[in-house]
């Protein structure tokens, strides 16, 4: 009777339990900026900790001061991310403020508060992302 009411209970917890899958393939993971290239220089920058964290539709990037959350598209060639909040998460308060001036996202190779990338490369370990402005090249950590 125990081992029926357990396998009773397991079932019903498996069950319940709904899964967030994500369909983002190769790109989900931590990404390390490694160069950006504009059409007046190339800044190699793979000595510095700059991250770019990507799981189910939330883009974190991180490493240059401040971390900032973002909303993401992703299609077979292109991404698009819009909506970046300044991230609150070590003060505890729960008060992510949206972002007005894409100024602080410079350093992350991000130009604009909404910027379309065409995706050039995609594997389990590079990526090259390109805008109007700059080209992104990535290391998966």
């Amino acid at each position: 009777m125990k081992k029926l009411l357990l396998c009773l209970l397991t079932l019903l917890l498996m069950v319940s339990c709904e899964l967030e899958t994500s369909s983002n393939g190769d790109l989900d993971g931590l990404w390390h900026l490694c160069s950006i290239e504009t059409a007046d220089s190339v800044q190699d920058i793979s000595d510095k900790t700059i991250f770019w964290a990507v799981q189910v539709n939330l883009l974190s990037v991180r490493g240059a001061g401040t971390e900032y959350l973002l909303r993401f598209h992703l299609t077979d060639d292109s991404l698009l991310v819009r909506d970046p909040y300044v991230s609150d998460r070590f003060h505890q308060m729960g008060n992510d403020s949206l972002v007005t001036d894409p100024a602080g996202l410079y350093p992350y190779g991000i130009f604009h508060l909404q910027e379309h990338f065409k995706v050039e490369r995609l594997t389990n370990r590079r990526m090259t992302l390109k805008s109007d402005k700059a080209r992104l090249r990535f290391k998966k950590f």
